[in-house]
């Protein structure tokens, strides 16, 4: 294996343990900051954006994290295939209230309302972390206002979204968020830092990466972050092929090239 090659342990882009290897960059750091804010301050409704790759949905996970250690009860779920029950099921038992099959949508409507108002009286915080919320269906999205016209500031509705299809919540949604929150691709500096940490991480401590191949690793991914480890991997394997000693740009834009031309090679399917 490449790691042995290296002198790693295990490999330093993987994706296993996403949340315990949870890189801060700036953007990162900066987006749990402003979704912190939301939730202490009380507000009713926030929107975390970013395109493909950026890391919404690990980042809501982190925030997920953190909010259960500071006592806040968290309901954190994906929207994308929900129809309005299982959307209303989900939320009930992740609020703990133990619904039952067989309930129907005023049963567990009647279970959620009841959660949320004894948080209320104990002062507990309730937040909803509703992720791929660009792909909820009609009626899921008319559940979540609903949500929030019943019940005002208490939960906090945090929905992760696609930059690219934010209209797709609809005007209500968009008129009732109080804060919209933008994951920013990564800059060449955050990528040599990512680098960096994620092989001291493996148990490297020497500069693989040199500047060149961490310069050229943004422009070509154009700083989405799930690009740039999926890129570093393929170039540390390159490179222990080749008995290289480092990772120079060369290395980045010839596997660049080799993984553009296996994906412009692949058959288009038949549309019949």
């Amino acid at each position: 294996m490449h790691e042995s090659y290296w002198g790693m342990k295990k490999s330093p882009f993987g994706a296993e343990g996403r949340i315990r290897h949870f890189f801060a960059s700036p953007t990162h750091d900066e987006g749990l900051a402003r979704l912190g804010f939301l939730v202490n301050s009380g507000h009713a409704l926030g929107i975390l954006a970013g395109y493909e790759g950026t890391g919404r949905s690990t980042l809501l996970e982190v925030f997920a994290r953190d909010l259960r250690r500071s006592g806040c009860e968290v309901c954190l779920t994906n929207l994308l295939g929900l129809d309005e029950h299982a959307l209303l099921w989900t939320l009930a038992a992740h609020l703990g209230t133990n619904p039952r099959a067989a309930d129907d949508a005023f049963r567990l409507w009647s279970r959620i309302d009841d959660r949320l108002k004894q948080n209320v009286i104990e002062g507990r915080r309730t937040v909803l972390l509703l992720d791929d919320a660009d792909e909820a269906s009609h009626d899921v999205l008319i559940q979540v206002l609903r949500l929030l016209k019943s019940y005002g500031k208490a939960p906090t509705i945090i929905m992760a979204v696609e930059s690219s299809r934010m209209t797709r919540l609809g005007s209500d949604l968009l008129q009732l968020s109080q804060l919209r929150i933008r994951l920013e691709p990564w800059t060449a500096s955050d990528v040599r830092e990512y680098l960096q940490a994620s092989l001291a991480r493996a148990g490297c401590n020497r500069s693989i990466f040199e500047d060149s191949a961490a310069t050229r690793l943004q422009e070509l991914t154009d700083g989405i972050p799930r690009w740039v480890r999926q890129l570093a991997e393929l170039a540390l394997l390159a490179a222990a092929g080749q008995q290289r000693e480092t990772v120079d740009g060369q290395i980045i834009e010839a596997v660049y090239q080799e993984l553009s031309a296996s994906f412009a090679e692949e058959p288009v399917e038949a549309g019949y």
